[in-house]
């Protein structure tokens, strides 16, 4: 019997006849190994933990981690990614010889230095040489760097006898530099420390060295063995978690993937910096010693609540690095005994630093408890969704105590220090290693170099620092209000927030700078529509004439007045005619369903209607009814008079209302922006200048008078003079319609949908500048779009900031969405966590607007306007809550991350997920409704409604939600799938789990509209294969449904029409497709336009 084995049977029946007698003597005299099997014991699971016993010399095995490298070896990527490289300074006088000979020493001693020819094969020892370099000459830095590239460069494989190499570099008679480059399969942390004993103590020893009574492969056969009886039960508890890895924010686009498979070998760079003085260190070992927790674990808990707000999560998972070793008696052994296991923790802002390091360690030691699992199993156990990938963990932690953080050691007569450990492949995105020295805590930071810059580390290393000494004083501060911010980093956000200093704007209010540009040149083109030009004096003209109007019905300052009108002369004219008479304008979507109208008419409270030429007296009646004036700008029109029929009488003031917009309410309804004409003056003003907007531009008018945009399309174009150029309805939902116009009116500005761009095909040689908004839109737009030196913009801005607070030109290439830019002059953008504390420089959190393009507040909400529009005292300034989640670049850009609540962004428009739920669940049959923004096959990002029918029902069906969701809520929020769910799947911690319904969604059968088979002709198959399905991401749709019915959209419309004309051949316009909108009704004007005698023959030819 061997001697562990041995020993474990004497203990138990020691144990069992002893139990009571002596009990803490026997415990204290325990090593720590007897302690961990005597645990077993009490677990009554010691037939689970094998004993450790010497295997035959020679007869090697590979552990499961060494099988795992293996593998990646034989299955590609670049073989040089397992080299670790380490420079030791041997300062003294070194004899060559005996260094030499405690290296070769050392690998035959270290029988894991030499990998076996293949699996549990038998190997002889291979002869280690060491390479000497002269650096002596003029130089030595150069010739250190050809060193170290080429030990990087050379792959050690496991197909090689030897796992490491040595190159002795003389840099003068008594400074050598050792560079020892070794393979991951034969490494770990601690066995740096334990090569430099084993070095020193060879050199100095004049003698052969005893061998180790155990060896790394003895560690093999015991894993091997510990799991053939503790795996399966491992596996399960690891499968029980299902945990997902969270990063850092990046300052690239991951490519974690490239066609051919995972990439491999990346590349990482290294920070070092002390975190923690020694006083630090002692307080943080005092606030863990109070509630059982050690230092290790202390500031692992801390590096993870950092983590959590850096990323504004509440839950983070972050790798911690442990060690297997199942005993001190591999406390020499050098091997990669390391395991990296992930650790969950839940962060609760408003607990102490005690508790939360009580979690914390429950939460390691249950990992630790299962740690003997590798972590390749762990992953696989855990059936990670992102194949190819390590989604688990992208955070790894490790902590060197003073044991294994040796750093230099005496080899009599020279001392052999660790001078430096270069970057080497990484798999993981950042690895934070604590190490312990003279007292303190110095951290080592190696990161993905093709993800992060190296001020996005230093900043977090910073805050890290800054988190360290806060939570150290243990004052009873809640977590979520410890430090984070350095004075450094104070300064640098001052910086960062403030755009500069306002430009002087022409007058105080857009409609003055309006009659300046009339008064200079009445007869420049104001507006072009429908073919024509209209002159600044004839738009001003009618808006005198409705102006008039409105103040014959006693409509003047602070009043607001509904528009009913899409985009025309006439809607331009009415826009300033009610700054005329110092009332806001109400723009109205005469395409939003009747019911969403109406709310916004009972909020409004208007004192008058003016409607739009497309619009009947009998529809304006209809929605507002006898109790408010009606005003018909056709029937106001008067003759221009030589500035006499438009010269101002009154300007607005500056804080008058200018314009009142409604966008999507949580409560599932509409609430109203009020915004004042400084507000509107300022954002025009500054977005002219940076465009450097000219009186001879044309800039197009794409948007509805409804969404904020337009404001930039009408005023901010009036305001600098130019002109604007009105694209139709069908325009609008046409590309090639829009196109030709935008080449024929000279269109030299244009905001456009990011979805819309790439159908708009051709060239636009008038075209300087296109500006997006609003969205994240792939990056490839950029190069598209500014081949010829055209200026590309991305901007952002709320409705309740004045359409837009930041801007940023992009150029060059870009493989993600760029960034959104800096706040223009005269704003300041702050980033803020849920306490309205500033956060560092690379942390996610709230942006948040301040300075003169702040709305008023929300029409009618007080309450809301209160919670939204308030003053920090953090920033000593008003501010607008944007909900917007942000963070500065190391460029000084913000990058743009979503929401912190339910609203998302469709094509351009806001979106509360909330409201849809609200008028979903209102139907009858339905119990409860979810509604996510995700990812659809061929859609994009688009909205899902998951729908648990009432009780005992089956509910209403897709086309029956679908018809109800388009009576209450505009087209955009009308979502494109309608999945049924029993229930809605919850997380552990009771939030609904995305994850789950990302999965439900994946695994829908998208034939869902009917597993009918329908009998089609050959014209209607190829639409419906080839176009429509595609399109819809719809295997089998119903050819006489509806186009919208089926979830289609316009710009999907557009895209179905533009595949017709290149797939057919065929005239189609966007009016023949809505004429009758089904596949059926399609393949009739695709057959008729293919050919004539068809045609013909469905003429009416009765007499």
């Amino acid at each position: 019997m061997d001697a562990p084995r041995h020993w474990m049977r004497l203990y138990e029946i020691t144990f069992r006849r002893n139990a009571l007698s002596n009990l803490s003597e026997k415990l204290a005299s325990l090593s720590p190994e007897r302690r961990k099997l005597l645990a077993a014991h009490l677990r009554g699971n010691v037939s689970e933990v094998p004993p450790v016993m010497a295997v035959p010399p020679g007869q090697l095995r590979w552990s499961a981690q060494q099988e795992q490298m293996w593998f990646r070896e034989q299955t590609g990527g670049d073989p040089s990614e397992h080299n670790l490289v380490y420079r030791f300074l041997l300062h003294g006088q070194v004899d060559d010889d005996r260094l030499v000979a405690a290296l070769r020493a050392t690998v035959s001693r270290q029988s894991v230095l030499s990998a076996p020819q293949g699996r549990h094969a038998t190997v002889p020892r291979a002869d280690f040489h060491v390479r000497t370099v002269d650096a002596t000459g003029s130089a030595p830095d150069s010739v250190l760097s050809e060193v170290l590239r080429t030990e990087s460069a050379h792959p050690l494989t496991l197909e090689n006898q030897l796992l490491a190499r040595a190159t002795l570099v003389h840099c003068s008679e008594d400074r050598r530099l050792l560079v020892w480059t070794v393979h991951q399969a034969a490494w770990d942390a601690r066995s740096v420390a334990i090569f430099m004993r084993e070095v020193a103590a060879a050199y100095q020893s004049t003698t052969a060295g005893r061998d180790l009574e155990l060896s790394y492969s003895d560690f093999s056969h015991w894993q091997y063995e510990m799991l053939s009886r503790r795996g399966d039960a491992l596996r399960k508890w690891w499968s029980a978690n299902q945990y997902s890895g969270v990063s850092l924010p990046p300052d690239r686009p991951r490519r974690d993937r490239g066609d051919d498979g995972p990439l491999r070998g990346l590349t990482s760079a290294r920070i070092c910096a002390d975190v923690a003085s020694s006083g630090v260190t002692s307080a943080l070992a005092e606030v863990g010693r109070a509630v059982g927790v050690d230092v290790p674990t202390v500031v692992f808990g801390l590096l993870a609540l950092l983590v959590s707000r850096w990323n504004q999560q509440d839950e983070v998972t972050i790798g911690w690095t442990g060690d297997t070793r199942p005993g001190e008696q591999f406390g020499d052994v050098i091997g990669p005994f390391s395991n990296v296991l992930p650790v969950s923790i839940s962060i609760d802002p408003a607990a102490e630093v005690p508790a939360f390091l009580s979690t914390v360690r429950t939460r390691v030691s249950r990992a630790v408890e299962h740690g003997h699992l590798p972590f390749a199993q762990i992953a696989s156990a855990m059936n990670p969704r992102e194949p190819g990938t390590n989604p688990i963990i992208k955070l790894k932690y490790g902590y060197e105590n003073s044991e294994v953080a040796v750093t230099a050691v005496d080899l009599g007569g020279c001392r052999m220090a660790l001078e430096a450990v270069h970057p080497s492949a990484t798999d993981v995105d950042v690895s934070f290693v604590v190490r312990e020295r003279d007292g303190g805590l110095d951290l080592l930071a190696s990161y993905r170099d093709d993800l992060f810059d190296r001020a996005s580390l230093e900043s977090f290393v910073d805050s890290l620092r800054e988190l360290l000494r806060s939570a150290a004083q243990d004052d009873g501060t809640p977590l979520g209000h410890l430090g984070i911010v350095t004075d450094r980093q104070s300064d640098a956000l001052a910086r960062l927030a403030n755009g500069g200093d306002s430009t002087k704007a022409a007058g105080e209010t857009v409609l003055e700078a309006v009659y300046q540009h009339a008064t200079s040149r009445p007869g420049s083109e104001a507006v072009r529509y429908g073919g024509r030009g209209y002159t600044y004096e004839e738009i001003l003209t009618d808006a005198r004439a409705i102006a008039d109007a409105l103040v014959a019905h006693d409509v003047g300052p602070g009043a607001r007045v509904l528009l009913l009108s899409s985009q025309s002369p006439v809607a331009v004219s009415a826009v300033l005619a009610t700054s005329m008479v110092g009332a806001a304008y109400v723009p109205l979507d005469i395409e939003a369903p009747a019911a969403r109208l109406a709310s916004i008419v009972q909020k409004t409270d208007a004192a008058a209607l003016v409607m739009g030429t497309d619009v009947s007296r009998e529809q304006a009646r209809e929605l507002v009814g006898d109790s408010l004036p009606v005003i018909d700008p056709q029937a106001e029109r008067r003759a221009p008079r030589a500035g006499v029929g438009w010269a101002p009488q009154t300007l607005p003031t500056p804080d008058d209302t200018a314009y009142v917009i409604f966008t999507s309410g949580s409560t599932g309804v509409p609430k109203g922006v009020v915004v004042s004409q400084r507000a509107c003056l300022h954002f025009c003003h500054e977005f002219a200048t940076a465009f450097h907007t000219r009186p001879d531009d044309r800039v197009l008018a794409f948007a509805r008078p409804s969404f904020d945009v337009s404001v930039f399309e009408v005023l901010a174009t009036l305001y600098a003079g130019a002109a604007i150029c009105i694209a139709t309805v069908e325009q609008r939902r046409d590309p090639a319609l829009l196109a030709d116009f935008m080449r024929h009116e000279k269109v030299s500005i244009a905001e456009l949908p990011p979805a819309l761009m790439p159908r708009l095909g051709g060239e636009y040689p008038d075209l300087r500048i296109i500006s997006v908004g609003g969205e994240a839109f792939p990056g490839s737009l950029v190069e598209d779009w500014t081949r010829i030196g055209r200026e590309f913009w991305n901007g952002y801005g709320p409705t309740e900031t004045a359409v837009g607070v930041t801007l940023m030109r992009c150029e060059g290439q870009w493989f993600t969405s760029p960034p959104i830019g800096r706040p223009i002059p005269g704003l300041r953008a702050y980033i803020l966590d849920a306490h309205d504390q500033l956060l560092p420089p690379g942390a996610i959190g709230e942006l948040c607007i301040a300075g003169p393009s702040l709305a008023d507040g929300y029409l009618g909400e007080p309450a809301l306007t209160a919670r939204s529009f308030r003053s920090v005292p953090a920033v000593g300034e008003r501010v607008y809550k944007s909900g917007d989640l942000v963070r500065w670049r190391p460029d000084g850009n913000l990058d743009f991350y979503g929401r912190n609540d339910r609203q998302v962004q469709v094509n351009g428009f806001r979106v509360e997920l909330s409201e849809i739920e609200q008028v979903l669940s209102a139907i009858d049959g339905i119990e409860r409704v979810r509604v996510e923004f995700l990812d659809l096959p061929a859609l994009g990002r688009s909205l899902v409604a998951f729908v648990v029918p009432a009780a005992q029902g089956t509910g209403p069906d897709a086309a029956t939600l679908r018809e109800e969701a388009a009576n209450q809520l505009p087209e955009y929020s009308v979502p494109r799938r309608f999945i049924p769910l029993y229930d809605v799947p919850l997380t552990p911690n009771g939030k609904v789990d995305r994850s789950a319904l990302e999965e439900i969604l994946a695994r829908q059968d998208t034939g869902s509209f009917g597993e009918v088979e329908h009998v089609l002709s050959a014209t209607e198959r190829r639409l419906a294969e080839e176009l429509i399905g595609p399109a819809l991401g719809i295997r089998n749709p119903d050819p006489d449904a509806g186009f919208f019915e089926l979830g289609g959209n316009s710009l999907q419309a557009a895209q179905i029409v533009g595949g017709v004309v290149e797939k057919f051949g065929v005239p189609l316009t966007i009016a023949d497709f809505f004429q009758n909108p089904t596949i059926r009704g399609l393949a009739v004007k695709v057959e008729q336009a293919a050919d004539p005698v068809i045609s013909s023959s469905y003429v009416d030819s009765s007499p």
